[in-house]
């Protein structure tokens, strides 16, 4: 049991992301993988949240968590922006957050620059390019090669740490915030 205080589903989900430890599975699937766990996971925990925040709604804040439902979906900023501001995962501003932010990077440059940073991602500034460097090397273990990621021995391990973290401060903070409509 990875904690009493999490979820049933978030633990799978961890569980999940904990698969990832095999050496068969190539560090750039496991990268994918973790990615996508936490991201089904992370929008489940939103879902029920914004639900639960609908039953006790004035209609401004129908209006309000109708739009939040529809857009969360469409980046992690999106995301983030529900759980810490919405729901209070204030965990999720800090190097947790950040972690998971540089993890998602490094997805996107596997899933849409074949292992290489994109123009995108870069916005065509070397300061951008640097600092994301150096936050690849802090949070992942992954080295930039010019453009092209070049995980190392550590990046695995920090993978699954990056991902398990993520959700499990999300989930968290979602019991809290519905326990706190409970007590309303």
């Amino acid at each position: 049991m990875i904690g009493p205080e999490i979820s049933f589903d978030s633990e799978l989900a961890i569980r999940r992301i904990n698969k990832m430890w095999s050496g068969d599975i190539p560090i750039e699937t496991a990268i994918m993988t973790v990615v996508t766990v936490a991201e089904y996971r992370i929008d489940e925990i939103i879902r029920h949240g914004v639900a639960r925040s609908r039953e006790n709604a004035s209609p401004l804040a129908l209006l309000s968590l109708k739009e939040a439902n529809s857009n969360f979906t469409q980046s992690w900023e999106g995301r983030r922006r529900v759980l810490v501001q919405g729901f209070g995962a204030r965990e999720l501003a800090g190097d947790v957050g950040r972690r998971f932010h540089v993890l998602v990077i490094a997805r996107n440059a596997l899933a849409h620059g074949s292992g290489r940073l994109t123009d995108r991602q870069l916005g065509g500034k070397p300061a951008k390019a640097i600092t994301l460097g150096k936050d690849m090397q802090r949070f992942l273990g992954i080295s930039l090669r010019g453009r092209t990621l070049a995980p190392s021995g550590e990046t695995r391990r920090l993978t699954i740490l990056a991902g398990s973290e993520y959700v499990r401060a999300a989930d968290l903070a979602l019991q809290a915030y519905v326990d706190s409509l409970d007590v309303a």
